[in-house]
C-alpha cells in the first residue's frame, strides 16, 4: 500500500544500452512525480475485443508411456529454438525416479533427444535443471544423503562433465546466451560459472549481488543481466555492479485492517503483513523483452503486468487480472517488435495484450477456480510466442503441450 505523499523518480540522462535486450536510465531526471493511488498507471482491465481468434492446431502428450496417474508430473521446464522445442521431464514407470529428460518437438509431437533422468530426479522439485540455449548442456543441483553438488551434463556425450561440491541454497540456474556460462541463483548472491574451465578448476568465476532473485534474463550479448524481485534491476556482468533500478511497485489491492495497523486485508479477507517501510510490495516472477530493447514487460505475483519504457523507467502500461491478489501471472512473452504481450495466469487463462492501445485482443484456455488446487486437469501453466509471433505454444499441468495459430478473427 503506497502512501499518498510518496513519490518516485523517473530515470533518464545516462542511458545504458543493451543492444537488442534492455535499456534503462540510471540518473534522475530531476523531477519527482507525486503519486496518489493509481495516478501513474493505466488502471483497470484492458478493453476486451476479439481481434485474434487462436486456433489449436495440435495437442500432444509428452509421453503416452507414463502411467495415467503420473502424467501430471511430466512437465515442460523451458523452451528452445523460437519456442518450438521444449525441454521436458518425463516419468517412465510407476515410481517417479528414474525418468527421462527429453527435447520435445512441439511442431511435430515427437521426442527429438533423450537424456537419462535417474541421476537427477525428474519429479523432485528440489532439483533445479536448466538447459543451455544450444541444447548441449544441462545444469542441476544434485542432492544425496551427504552432500549437495552442482553438476553439468553434456547431452551429446551422455555424461556429467563438470561437478562441484556446493553448500549454497540454490533457487535456479540461468544460462548466458553463448551457452558457455551460467548463473547459480542462490540465497547469498548470483554466482557465475564457466563450463569451459578445466574439471579440476571448475568453480565460480564471478559474483553479482548478495542475494537471490525471483527471475532473470540476459541481454542478447550477455553483457547485462536483468533481475526481477520487488523491482527490476539491470546489472553489469563484468563488474557485478547495478546499472539501473526501477521504482518498486506496491500493491494497492489491500486495505488497512480494522485490528492492527501492520495487518492489511485483501478484497476476499486474506490478511497480509506490511513491510518495514509501511508498504505491501509486488514481486515480479517473469520478464520478457523485444529484440530492440525499447521496453520490458514484467509479470507480477498479484495479477498485474507492467510495460516499462526502457530508456526512462516510466510505466507505459499496466493490465490487471480479476482477483489479482491471488491470480498470479505465471509467464510472459513478447513479440520481437514489442507490440504484443502473451501471458498466462494462475487461473489457467492465456491472454494476448496489445499494450499500446490497452486491448486484450484474444483469450483462450479453460478458467479454473483459484481455490481448486488439484493438478492434472489441463490447466495452462506456461505460454510463449512461437514462429515469429504467429503462433503460441502452451504447457498444461496434465503433461501435454499444444500449438495454437494466432489468426485474425472474422472481420479483422
Amino acid at each position: 500500500m503506497r502512501r499518498a505523499d510518496s513519490s518516485t523518480k523517473i530515470w533518464a540522462r545516462t542511458v545504458i544500452c543493451l543492444g537488442p535486450a534492455l535499456t534503462f536510465g540510471c540518473a534522475p531526471l530531476g523531477k519527482d512525480w507525486p503519486l496518489q493511488r493509481g495516478e501513474h498507471m493505466n488502471y483497470g482491465n484492458a478493453e476486451a475485443r476479439t481481434v485474434i481468434a487462436p486456433r489449436e492446431l495440435h495437442r500432444w502428450e509428452l509421453s503416452s508411456a507414463t502411467p495415467s496417474h503420473l502424467r501430471h508430473q511430466n512437465r515442460v521446464e523451458s523452451f528452445l529454438q523460437d519456442s518450438t522445442i521444449a525441454f521436458c521431464g518425463l516419468i517412465t514407470g510407476h515410481n517417479s525416479p528414474p525418468g527421462l529428460w527429453v527435447l520435445f518437438d512441439c511442431l511435430n509431437g515427437r521426442i527429438e533427444r533423450k537424456m537419462p533422468g535417474g541421476m537427477f530426479n525428474v519429479a523432485a522439485w528440489g532439483y533445479f535443471k536448466t538447459i543451455s540455449p544450444d541444447g548441449r548442456f544441462v545444469v542441476w543441483n544434485h542432492h544425496d544423503m551427504d552432500s549437495i553438488r552442482i553438476e553439468v551434463y553434456h547431452t551429446q556425450l551422455g555424461q556429467v562433465v563438470r561437478r562441484l561440491a556446493w553448500d549454497h541454497d540454490t533457487f535456479s540456474f540461468h544460462w548466458f546466451p553463448d551457452s558457455q556460462r551460467f548463473i547459480a541463483n542462490t540465497t547469498s548472491g548470483l554466482y557465475i560459472f564457466d563450463v569451459n574451465a578445466r574439471a579440476q578448476d571448475f568453480g565460480p568465476v564471478g559474483k553479482i549481488a548478495t542475494r537471490g532473485y525471483f527471475c532473470m534474463i540476459f541481454s542478447a550479448d550477455g553483457k547485462r543481466l536483468v533481475t526481477g524481485s520487488l523491482d527490476v534491476t539491470v546489472w553489469d556482468v563484468a563488474t557485478g555492479k547495478p546499472l539501473a533500478k526501477s521504482t518498486p511497485v506496491v500493491d494497492d489491492f489491500w486495505r488497512p485492517g480494522p485490528r492492527r495497523p501492520d495487518i492489511f486485508v485483501s478484497p476476499d479477507g486474506e490478511e497480509g503483513v506490511v513491510g518495514d517501510d509501511g508498504y505491501i510490495h509486488v514481486g515480479y516472477d517473469s520478464l520478457a523483452m523485444p529484440d530492440d530493447g525499447r521496453c520490458i514487460v514484467a509479470g507480477a505475483n498479484n495479477g498485474r503486468i507492467f510495460v516499462f519504457d526502457a530508456s526512462t523507467g516510466a510505466v507505459l502500461a499496466e493490465h490487471r487480472e480479476k482477483d489479482g491478489w491471488r491470480n498470479d501471472i505465471t509467464s510472459v512473452s513478447m513479440t520481437a517488435d514489442g507490440e504484443r504481450v502473451l501471458f498466462s495466469t494462475k487461473k489457467g487463462v492465456v491472454r494476448l495484450w496489445e499494450w499500446r492501445s490497452n486491448r486484450i485482443v484474444a483469450s483462450f484456455g479453460q478458467e479454473f477456480d483459484l481455490k481448486d488446487h488439484r493438478v492434472g486437469r489441463g490447466r495452462i501453466v506456461k505460454a510463449v510466442f512461437a514462429l515469429q509471433g504467429t503462433h503460441a505454444v502452451v504447457a498444461r499441468d496434465d503433461g501435454t503441450v499444444a500449438l495454437y495459430e494466432l489468426v485474425a478473427a472474422s472481420g479483422h
